[in-house]
């Protein structure tokens, strides 16, 4: 038999689990009922004094407290010894509000939001949300919740096509907000895109062929990622992909060289429609040792299987460990959660595994700036493509 705070508990899960579904179909599915629970009955006149009484006691006590809610205990007559007594089995609730008062964690709170907030959507949007989007919106702050409004409201009335995201006119509306809320929003309005265009990036490369340099030329140049059709100022017999910025602007000169700032992740969309990169016979990557500098070189393979890589193997690791860190610039802890990467190599893939260990207790990060540039020169030099990536 369950004491009040097993079976509040019990309903404290079935809220957290279909709040949102009880209200969207309010009121179907009430009353609802939960069980107390009986003991056989050999056990019930064994421990009757030293369990079950001080339960029903309790029930008693509880039903008191709480006679001012639509709920109620249902009951069975069982006989313990000479007794015939009344014995809890079930908790009735006839409402949702009910089962909200009784919840822990200020539940009635929460599915007054939810109420109040589909019913404006209802109201001024016409929308009539389910379950899965109820949720959503109920998380968002008030302040969010009413741009929300606007925004999808905007976006009913009016044509969007050919506008940036810091162009659409909607007091409040911030670029940032939108695109972190861009599912929502597409959701809410029933629709795979808002029509509009995305803001070129730009990829930034240092040229590294001495001769070049020596004429006067410049160093340094800049292309935008949908203008394919833009072209360096020599083609390169040799990129070098750095993960960080500094990397990228010292490089040391290599012929026919050009270093390329990776910038992460983006690099992986930016550079690999561009003919010049495309035809380029050798292509390395260098970026740090950690878990997203290894998913960053296993995508760029995807897209362009020839990407070679430099000092990511377990020699390096072991040279340059005592730099490494396992945590990130603001102190948290860094994430190494291990995923399929089917395009490292072998010893490439040593040092994924290695860091990606939950028993691992040393670096989980090694930043290339760490290691000497100079090193990284000598490595390019002194190695041909597909050679052991250390």
């Amino acid at each position: 038999m369950k004491d009040p705070a097993a079976v509040v508990t019990d309903l404290t899960k079935a809220l957290a689990k279909h709040w949102a579904a009880w209200v969207v179909d309010e009121p179907a599915g009430w009353p609802r009922s939960y069980p107390i629970g009986t003991s056989a009955r050999g056990d019930l006149e064994t421990n009757y004094a030293t369990t079950h009484r001080p339960v029903m006691q309790a029930w008693d006590q509880w039903g008191a407290q709480h006679v001012h809610l639509s709920c109620s205990l249902r009951y069975a007559r069982r006989r313990v010894g000479r007794l015939l007594l009344n014995i809890p089995t079930h908790l009735d609730i006839s409402d949702l509000d009910t089962a909200a008062a009784l919840a822990a964690e200020n539940w009635s709170i929460t599915i007054a939001r939810a109420r109040r907030r589909r019913q404006i959507l209802s109201d001024t949007l016409d929308l009539e949300l389910q379950p899965r989007l109820l949720q959503q919106t109920v998380a968002l702050a008030d302040t969010d919740f009413t741009l929300l409004c606007r925004t999808v409201d905007w976006f009913h009335h009016h044509d969007a096509t050919g506008l940036t995201t810091r162009q659409v006119p909607i007091p409040g509306l911030d670029a940032k907000w939108l695109d972190k809320h861009t599912a929502l929003v597409l959701a809410l309005l029933d629709r795979d895109s808002l029509d509009l265009i995305d803001r070129p990036q730009r990829i930034d490369l240092t040229y590294l062929d001495q001769n070049w340099r020596a004429r006067g030329n410049r160093m340094r140049d800049s292309l935008a990622t949908d203008d394919t059709n833009a072209t360096v100022a020599y083609p390169p017999d040799i990129i070098v992909i750095t993960e960080n910025k500094d990397s990228a602007l010292f490089f040391p000169t290599l012929p026919r060289g050009i270093a390329v700032e990776g910038g992460g992740w983006a690099i992986t969309h930016r550079i690999t429609r561009h003919t010049w990169f495309q035809h380029c016979p050798r292509i390395v990557y260098w970026g740090d040792i950690d878990a997203h500098g290894y998913e960053i070189l296993n995508k760029l393979r995807s897209e362009h299987s020839s990407v070679d890589s430099i000092l990511m193997g377990p020699q390096t690791y072991d040279e340059y460990h005592q730099f490494g860190v396992r945590t990130d610039r603001r102190g948290n802890p860094i994430s190494a959660q291990r995923k399929p990467l089917p395009n490292l190599t072998d010893s490439e893939r040593v040092v994924y595994n290695r860091i990606t260990d939950s028993e691992h207790s040393g670096p989980l990060r090694i930043e290339q700036e760490r290691i000497p540039l100079e090193v990284a020169e000598q490595v390019v030099r002194s190695r041909t493509p597909r050679q052991p990536a250390d």
